[in-house]
């Protein structure tokens, strides 16, 4: 009978040594972000506002992701052995975990519609029940923005050093007969309440303390530092 002759592996089949350490590096420390960013820049609009709650949706949907446990000890001499004798055959038992990756909004805008950023706003509140939503306010964040700063997963909401926060009472302009003026008029102050009572929520300011500040009827300006202190954003950077 003819002895079969030995296979000879391949050298494409043997991993480097930076291979090796970056395959060791993966299931050690397994990277459980990836690039999720969305982005609301300029004047909120219903263009823009569409663009970012369809942006929230799907990348809630897409949220989940298998991450390689870390190796044990036992688990990582084993890689090791089989690299060096070139065994690619030697099998590892590793285990996954489905984690829920985070999204990143990166917010720069001096504000614009009430109706888009609720709209904005409830699909954040829908969104971060099961996936993290980590804010970045940079240049300036001002009226609708605000809110959608501060709406973010708390304590990981980020502001830029130099960024500017403004709140202010909700404006509007109407025009027409008394009867439908004064029902626009109502309609306003249902908004401005709203706004106030989700402000609230979302930071360290009672509804009476925001009051007192639109009582000023004037625009209020906060630097990072004092975005910070009335719980607007987290961290400064």
């Amino acid at each position: 009978m003819r002895k079969k002759p030995t296979e000879k592996k391949s050298k494409d089949n043997v991993l480097s040594e930076d291979d090796f350490m970056n395959t060791i590096k993966q299931l050690s420390e397994p990277e459980q972000k990836g690039s999720r960013k969305i982005g609301l820049y300029g004047q909120l609009d219903t263009e823009k506002a569409e663009l970012v709650v369809y942006s929230l949706l799907h990348l809630h949907d897409t949220r989940m992701k298998s991450v390689p446990r870390p190796l044990t000890a036992v688990q990582k001499k084993k890689l090791e052995k089989a690299i060096a004798d070139e065994d690619m055959d030697a099998g590892i038992d590793v285990k996954f975990d489905e984690v829920s990756q985070p999204i990143n909004f990166v917010i720069s805008t001096p504000g614009g519609s009430a109706s888009d950023m609720f709209g904005i706003y409830d699909t954040m509140r829908m969104v971060r029940k099961d996936c993290d939503i980590e804010t970045l306010g940079l240049g300036q964040v001002m009226s609708a923005g605000t809110l959608l700063l501060a709406s973010g997963t708390k304590g990981k909401r980020k502001i830029g050093r130099h960024c500017r926060v403004m709140v202010h009472q909700v404006s509007a302009g109407t025009a027409g007969p008394q009867h439908e003026m004064l029902n626009e008029i109502a309609e306003i102050q249902h908004t401005q309440e709203q706004y106030i009572k989700c402000l609230a929520a979302e930071t360290k300011m009672s509804v009476t303390f925001i009051k007192k500040l639109f009582e000023k009827k004037v625009n209020i300006y906060l630097s990072a530092e004092e975005a910070v202190k009335y719980g607007l954003a987290d961290i400064i950077i």
